[in-house]
C-alpha cells in the first residue's frame, strides 16, 4: 500500500519554480569533458599493469 502511495505522489505533476540558466548546462558539459579527460589520464597511467594482467603475467613493481 505504501508503494502504491509514494507511485501516486511521484506520478502526480508539480509544479518545479525552477530555472536553469546556460551557465549550468556549460558546468555540466565542463564537468563531463573533465571526467573524460580525468579517465584518459587514469587509463594513461595504470595502462601497463591492465596489459600486464591482460596478459597473464606478474605486474612489474614500480
Amino acid at each position: 500500500m505504501i508503494a502504491a502511495d509514494v507511485l501516486l505522489l511521484l506520478s502526480l505533476p508539480l509544479p518545479a519554480h525552477a530555472y536553469l540558466d546556460p551557465g549550468a548546462g556549460s558546468m555540466l558539459a565542463q564537468l563531463a569533458a573533465a571526467g573524460f579527460a580525468g579517465a584518459a589520464v587514469l587509463l594513461r597511467m595504470y595502462w601497463g599493469r591492465i596489459k600486464e594482467r591482460l596478459k597473464g603475467g606478474a605486474p612489474k613493481p614500480p
